[in-house]
């Protein structure tokens, strides 16, 4: 939106606010607000919270995965109350079920055809960094440990344990990304950077659970060394982003491309167990790279 400047007294220029803006924030005379200067842009902001968000969602005739995604997103978005209207029972058992993955969602309201689900978190102020710093830490027990259990060819832990730990990172990056949303973190392009990464951080979860949920047998040694080359190259990811230097992300970026030709050489001569696992080793080493190349643009 454009603003013209207004001439105020001999030497004073100003703008006016958007009204819109100023009534999200419930601004009126005499608050006060805070102007930075970056290079051609001024960053105007408010410490006042946001006010409240309702939407209402006509889910009838949705299937599962459908409910969950409306519901996420909404979440994610940083609604802070949803009607859901539905018309089957079913579609009630299922928002009930969706709502244990939203930290702090409950429902609040319930009806024949209806529900109401509400934040009851409150404003806490959460700590943006300490939740990153867990879901990295979840994101390495789970492929440190699944290394142990693929050593022990235990592929009951495999399918049945570890695999369900993405269940805990999900609902944690959907609490992160939600707060990143309705707070921000003082700068545009600082949030974007980080809301790219952390959905980058889900895939990479995300791989992991596939690959544990597809093995079917033991590998052989051959294949099992580029799975404990991967887990390796997830901690230089996480020491990376929390220490950057130039030395370590190259060498991510060389082991990266071992891991490539190794499991592309391995998969020539497989049966259909260790193709997929390999697969999915592969893609891993290939998404620690891509998020890393996003990292690096944060460093410059």
């Amino acid at each position: 939106m454009k603003r013209k400047i207004i001439k105020q007294g001999a030497g004073t220029l100003t703008i006016s606010l958007p009204t819109s803006w100023t009534k999200l924030f419930r601004l009126k005379q005499g608050d006060e607000i805070d102007v930075v200067q970056e290079s051609n842009v001024l960053v105007v902001s408010t410490k006042e919270q946001l006010r409240s968000k309702s939407v209402e969602l006509d889910l009838s005739g949705f299937s599962t995965p459908m409910i969950w995604i409306y519901l996420a997103n909404a979440y994610i978005r940083g609604d802070d109350e949803v009607k859901v209207i539905f018309d089957d029972p079913r579609i009630m058992n299922e928002v009930s079920k969706a709502s244990n993955d939203f930290i702090g969602f409950e429902v609040i309201e319930q009806g024949k055809k209806h529900c109401v689900l509400k934040d009851l978190s409150g404003t806490t102020e959460v700590d943006l960094d300490m939740i990153l710093r867990r879901i990295f830490l979840l994101i390495l027990s789970v492929a440190e440990e699944g290394l142990e259990a693929l050593n022990k060819k235990d592929i009951a832990m495999l399918n049945q344990v570890l695999s369900q730990r993405d269940h805990e990172v999900n609902k944690l990056i959907s609490f992160y990304l939600r707060n990143l949303n309705k707070r921000g973190l003082g700068d545009f392009q600082k949030a974007m950077h980080y809301h790219t990464i952390v959905n980058f951080i889900e895939h990479l979860a995300d791989e992991y659970t596939r690959l544990y949920n597809e093995i079917e047998k033991p590998v052989c040694p051959e294949s099992a060394k580029t799975f404990d080359d991967v887990v390796k190259l997830t901690r230089d990811f996480y020491d990376l982003f929390y220490k950057y230097n130039v030395s370590l992300a190259q060498k991510i970026r060389d082991k990266r491309d071992q891991i490539r030709a190794k499991t592309n050489k391995l998969m020539l001569n497989k049966g259909l167990n260790e193709i997929r696992f390999l697969y999915r080793v592969k893609k891993i080493a290939e998404l620690i790279y891509d998020i890393e190349k996003i990292h690096v643009g944060g460093q410059i």
